[in-house]
């Protein structure tokens, strides 16, 4: 199975409809970066989301259905 280009980069989804802020974004990828994260696994790690709103996001980044 191939993927389509992805719509936008998870952050920027992320930013752009308001679930966190350009400074959580900064602190996820830090945090990431620093304990070998990828940025979902340092959001939800971090409490800055909930697994749940990540899973809505990356299933609307990749164009397929979400089922909660």
């Amino acid at each position: 199975m191939r993927l389509t280009k992805l719509s936008k980069p998870l952050g920027e989804l992320l930013v752009e409809n308001g679930m966190i802020s350009a400074d959580d974004l900064e602190r996820a990828l830090a945090a990431g970066k620093e304990n070998g994260w990828r940025l979902g696994e340092a959001l939800v790690t971090l409490d800055i989301v909930s697994q749940d709103d990540l899973n809505w996001t990356l299933a609307n980044q990749f164009n397929i259905p979400y089922l909660a």
